[in-house]
């Protein structure tokens, strides 16, 4: 049987699928993990077919919010800047306070910690948002075990006011980021932070 699977996960190419009928988690990953994972770039490149084909304008976004080892709060938050450019593509930074965490294994304590992101980023019906970038860290913290991780993210869109045709100005979004190295080295604890996110320039007529 093991070797159908093996063989099966070959055909695919994928070594995602392999994972998901029950072959080991490569490098550790529990298994929900790499489910989810599986799932999340699934859905985004499935979501590819139905992103807008439109051409936004620039805009810059600030992000903020709390900040969790993965599941426990850190007593900290994050700042992010982007620059979004054609409604695809973010490149900005990411400031992360000092860590202080009663975690589950002990405390943590972190110092702060900033980096460079970049992200390509598909816009569903102009509401839903779901990325995937790389992220390099300016330190190597006892939370993400090296400098460079992935970013996984998704939001909603929602605005207020109004525009002269009648369409609503989504200036405004709430999302959640999540950034870890995929146990690529030793500690793997994630930064995830649900943020709130502010468009500058994303309701110009």
């Amino acid at each position: 049987m093991n070797f159908f699977k093996r063989a099966l996960a070959w055909l695919i190419g994928t070594p995602f699928w392999a994972w998901v009928i029950n072959l080991r988690p490569p490098l550790g990953n529990p298994r929900n993990v790499v489910i989810l994972i599986t799932l999340f770039l699934t859905g985004f490149f499935f979501a590819r077919a139905c992103e807008a084909h439109d051409d936004p304008p620039n805009v810059t976004i600030v992000e903020f919010g709390p900040v969790f080892l993965s599941a426990d709060f850190a007593d900290t938050f994050a700042l992010g800047v982007m620059e979004r450019f054609k409604g695809k593509w973010e490149l900005g930074v990411i400031l992360v306070g000092e860590a202080n965490c009663d975690c589950n294994e002990g405390k943590i304590r972190v110092s702060n910690n900033a980096a460079l992101r970049a992200s390509r980023i598909i816009t569903i019906k102009d509401k839903w948002e779901i990325g995937l970038g790389y992220t390099y860290w300016s330190n190597e913290s006892a939370i993400l075990g090296q400098r460079q991780t992935f970013e996984l993210s998704f939001g909603r869109k929602f605005g207020f006011g109004d525009r002269d045709d009648g369409t609503t100005c989504k200036n405004q979004a709430m999302k959640y980021h999540h950034w870890s190295q995929a146990s690529q080295s030793s500690p793997n604890r994630s930064y995830d932070v649900p943020m709130w996110s502010w468009r500058l320039g994303e309701c110009r007529e």
